[in-house]
């Protein structure tokens, strides 16, 4: 299979490119991981008077998706760390990782004191809403008010991976830390999971890509249990259709959608290694993993060649429409809610993946017209904020986030973004050296 070249060799030499991750990082250390953790302190029962946590879609109040935020920011800390050549500004992202990771550490053993049976969670809400997204009963009065529990912790999860993989060159501990507590975690979910009546309710319920998550823990760290709990979060209905060519995009939540998708790749990926396929798959399983493969090859050219804009971008007010009608959608409905970033960022994750498995240029032709319009364009270059839409109907305006009281969703996948802008420039195998996006690195590899 096709490597990517480790982002720490790449240098970026277009100043404008420069200047974009700049802004980002600056923003990143404006933000305090003490005041993300505040919700987290409390679930698990540590004080927190003194501090007072963010707002917006980090906010303990009305509907909100606490926790999701700080899960973009460990990525987007990681990542800033990994590859940040000035030793100053490298220090200071430093401090901020270390502080978020070792209160995520603290938060998830005092929740276990207290909660022995539910020993590795850790999150900013509290366990029934997981229960209710489970359909098990919750009274009113104790339901949370967390809208997508699973995709939150989905983004801690990965975040904390993200660590763990990023950073080990760095601090070794720190990385050990983070990686730990996703362990925990895991076995947590794992606990969860094979208690369940009816596993198919919960997948009623936006996830993220919780499956893609336990996938790369599992690579981590050949924990069956972590595999086994991954396998819940596979919407192999969906996969099946998508295997056998059937368009069944229109109506769904395409930032709902595509993550899933990319959990499904992560499985063949990971299963690569025919000795590590013997060892904790059937005969079956093994046989059944080029169906993964080919749902996320028709995926993609499902929604490349019926559901996506010019830019690169797709849906229109978050979903995918009926193939082939954007133009009507943008027009008719509402053209200011149009290409969700969120869903840019992960067409681009996919297709990433997608060129390492195959080599197949279309996925990088793909990755560089996106990457250019609709990544690159969704940051405001005087402020560093960045858009949760990209309007594709005449007569609409970009609108960027404000930077200490909204969070979205497009926000999180936005610093995300802005931090690994090298990562994607090189990939090799045994014979080749692949160039892209060569318009704006160096490579010392």
């Amino acid at each position: 299979m096709i490597q990517d070249i480790d982002s720490a060799l790449v240098t970026l030499t277009d100043s404008e490119i420069i200047a974009a991750r700049k802004r980002t990082t600056k923003y990143l250390l404006e933000l305090e991981p003490e005041r993300f953790l505040v919700e987290f302190n409390k679930v698990a029962g540590i004080e927190t008077a003194k501090v007072k946590g963010y707002q917006g879609w980090e906010r303990p109040t009305g509907n909100n998706f606490r926790g999701h935020f700080f899960g973009h920011y460990l990525s987007a800390l990681s990542q800033a760390l990994h590859s940040e050549k000035d030793p100053d500004i490298q220090a200071a992202i430093h401090v901020k990782l270390t502080t978020a990771v070792t209160g995520l550490l603290k938060a998830q053993t005092y929740y276990a004191k207290v909660h022995p049976q539910s020993a590795g969670y850790v999150s900013a809400f509290r366990e029934v809403a997981l229960d209710a997204v489970e359909g098990k009963p919750v009274p009113e009065n104790q339901r949370e008010n967390v809208l997508v529990p699973w995709y939150d912790l989905h983004k801690i999860l990965a975040g904390l991976i993200a660590v763990a993989v990023n950073v080990p060159s760095i601090d070794a501990q720190l990385a050990g830390q983070a990686q730990e507590v996703a362990e925990k975690f895991g076995e947590y979910v794992y606990r969860r999971m094979i208690k369940l009546t009816d596993p198919t309710q919960m997948l009623k319920t936006e996830y993220g890509g919780m499956n893609d998550a336990l996938y790369a823990l599992f690579d981590l760290t050949r924990n069956p249990h972590d595999l086994q709990a991954a396998t819940y979060f596979d919407e192999t209905s969906l996969f099946d259709e998508l295997a056998h060519h059937r368009d069944v995009l229109a109506g769904k939540h395409a930032n709902t959608t595509i993550p899933k998708v990319i959990g499904a790749l992560r499985r063949y990926e990971v299963f690569q290694e025919p000795k590590l396929a013997d060892q904790f798959l059937t005969a079956d399983e093994t046989k059944q993993l080029p169906d993964y493969l080919t749902a996320a090859e028709n995926f993609w050219q499902m929604v490349i060649d019926d559901h996506t804009y010019v830019t690169g971008g797709n849906s229109q007010s978050e979903h995918f429409h009926e193939p082939g009608q954007l133009f009507e959608d943008a027009a008719l409905k509402d053209g200011a809610t149009t290409c969700e970033t969120c869903n840019t960022y992960n067409m681009l994750k996919l297709s990433r993946e997608l060129f390492k498995v195959t080599g197949q240029k279309k996925y990088l032709d793909y990755y560089e017209q996106t990457y250019c319009n609709a990544i690159l364009g969704s940051q405001n270059p005087e402020t560093g904020m960045m858009t949760y839409f990209q309007p594709m109907g005449a007569g609409y305006t970009k609108v960027f986030n404000r930077p200490f009281d909204e969070f979205w969703c497009c926000t999180g996948t936005g610093i995300e973004n802005f931090t690994k802008l090298g990562d994607s420039d090189y990939f090799m195998d045994d014979r080749y050296l692949t160039v892209n996006l060569y318009f704006q690195i160096s490579c010392a590899c």
